[in-house]
């Protein structure tokens, strides 16, 4: 288990030491996007965040950490692989370079699912249980509905690339469009 976190900050934490410690991080990885050449300069897929954490990530799968923890005394602990057991923290966020999953603080939840099934949407060909398992993301979305600061980028990107993330202005659709996928 690696908590990659050292302080208690969010994926996409804008807090930061010195100017090069920040990177853009595609939520929907590039490297599962290559079949649209635009798609990794659309900005509903991009975010703000600390270089090392968008280097641990890596293109590992979105997880919760529901299989992953027991508890003992009270206390929630996280175990992922042959690791020994830690606290965990659901402000932080957790890797394991075995199983390739990435866990993330619940602050960042909400937005990861509906960027994800924007993109989906956006690039139709794109295979979402490569980054994430549906029924997380449709748990995500309605657990973490969007904030202000979520808000507030939507309308900045409309503004600048000409397209919002529908799945923010109205994130029931979240769930009505994997229906619908999933039906076709």
């Amino acid at each position: 288990v690696k908590n990659i976190n050292k302080e208690n900050t969010d994926l996409y934490s804008l807090k930061y030491n010195k100017y090069n410690d920040l990177t853009a991080e595609h939520i929907f990885p590039q490297s599962f996007i290559k079949e649209y050449p635009k798609a990794k300069f659309d900005m509903h897929n991009i975010y703000l965040t600390k270089s090392k954490t968008n280097s641990y990530r890596s293109n590992y799968k979105y997880k919760d950490e529901s299989e992953f923890i027991f508890i003992n005394n009270n206390i929630n602990y996280i175990k992922l692989e042959k690791n020994e057991p830690i606290v965990y923290n659901y402000y932080n966020n957790y890797l394991d370079n075995k199983l390739r999953i990435f866990i993330p603080s619940i602050y960042s939840r909400g937005s990861i699912a509906r960027t994800i099934v924007y993109m989906k949407y956006t690039y139709e060909n794109l295979i979402i249980e490569n980054v994430i398992d549906i029924n997380i993301l449709i748990e995500w979305n309605k657990i973490y509905p969007p904030n202000k600061i979520e808000i507030e980028q939507n309308e900045l990107i409309y503004k600048i690339q000409g397209n919002y993330n529908i799945f923010i202005l109205q994130p029931k659709l979240v769930e009505e469009y994997i229906n619908y996928i999933s039906e076709s």
